[in-house]
Formats: C-alpha cells, structure tokens, sequence
C-alpha cells in the first residue's frame, strides 16, 4: 500500500510538471474555457490529461521499447500532429463569438473540447520521451517491482495532470469575467493563429 501511494504520488507530481508548460494544448484549452466557461474548459483538460496517463503508462512497462520505435518512426508524428494543429487553428480563427463573454457558433462544446484535446495529445507521442526523462529523474524505474507499479503512476499522472487544468482553467474563467467583448474576439484569433504555427513548425520538424 505504502509503495502504490509513492508511486502515485511521483506520477502526480510527473503529470503536472509535463501539463504545466504552454504549449497547443494550453491554449487550447484556455481558448476553450474563454470561449464557453469554466466547465468546458475542465473538460478540455481532462481529455489531455487521460491521454498522458496512457503515455505515462507506455513509458512505465517499456522505455527501451519507446526510445526504439518512435527513433524510428517518430518523424511521421510530426506530421500527423502538425496537420492536426493546422487545422484546429484554422477552425479557431474563422470562428466567431456572438455576444460579450457568450458561446462560440458550435454545437455540443463539451464533446468537442475533451476531443480536440484528446486527440491533439495522442497526436505527440514524442510526449511519452518527457515521461521516460521525468521518471528517470524521479527514480521511478529504480523503484519499480513490475508492470503492476504502473497503474498507480498512470493514475497518478491522470490525477496530477488534471489538477494542473483544474488551477489554470480556474484562473482563466475568473478573468473571463472581467474581459469585454472585443477582447474575447482578439484572444480568439490569436489562439487560432498561435496553435496554426505551432502546425506548422511540427510540420517542418517532419521535413
């Protein structure tokens, strides 16, 4: 019991310190919880958040394995996550917002959020590389007695990971409140173009 708490425990600190920097993912999820609320933005974050878990749980039951396959066929990655990128930007951008503070023109916000995010993570396994990294640093794999020490620290991942966007979204709604509608319109564009850049420098990496 004692060991299962730790490894939890590690996992957690691991997931937030990888959810923490900003990246596509942050903005989009900050875009989200701009565009529609506290809620949609949680859920937004919960989808990335469940991905890293698995990642986390790949890099836990075989390292080596990781190293091996995404140096070898990694590259097609960038490809993948990039045209990905490309095209959440885009559709960002050319949304609009109807009102001060008010929903965007989609339907079902709360599907496509945890979607968007869900897939935009799996679409980076290079991700899973940070995992290894940071379990490495923490002394996970020293630690490790099998593969049944890795769900605690997936889990753990999960539970660290989503309490990052919990906070960030939480301070973004909050401020959403203090904002106008023009400045909602400028975020809103800015977050599309962001993310369309982030696409297209993961697609030169590819190249």
């Amino acid at each position: 019991m004692k060991s299962e708490l730790l490894f939890l425990l590690k996992g957690a600190f691991v997931g937030a310190s990888i959810a923490a920097p900003v990246g596509p993912v942050a903005i989009l999820c900050i875009r989200q919880t701009l565009a529609y609320g506290w809620l949609v933005g949680i859920i937004a974050g919960l989808g990335t958040a469940l991905a890293d878990g698995c990642f986390g749980a790949v890099a836990a039951l075989g390292a080596n394995l990781v190293n091996q396959t995404l140096s070898t066929y990694g590259h097609w990655f960038y490809l993948i996550g990039g045209s990905f990128l490309l095209y959440i930007g885009q559709q960002i951008f050319r949304s609009e917002i109807t009102k001060a503070g008010g929903p965007l023109k989609e339907k079902d916000p709360y599907a496509k959020a945890f979607t968007s995010t869900l897939l935009l993570t799996f679409a980076s396994p290079m991700t899973t590389i940070l995992f290894v990294g940071m379990f490495s640093t923490v002394g996970v794999f020293d630690a490790m007695n099998g593969p049944e020490n890795a769900w605690p620290l997936s889990i753990g991942v999960v539970i660290g990971a989503f309490a990052w966007w919990v906070m960030l979204t939480g301070v973004v709604a909050f401020l959403r409140k203090k904002l106008n509608f023009k400045i909602f319109t400028i975020i809103n564009k800015l977050s599309g173009a962001a993310i369309f850049i982030f696409g297209l420098f993961t697609i030169g990496r590819f190249f």
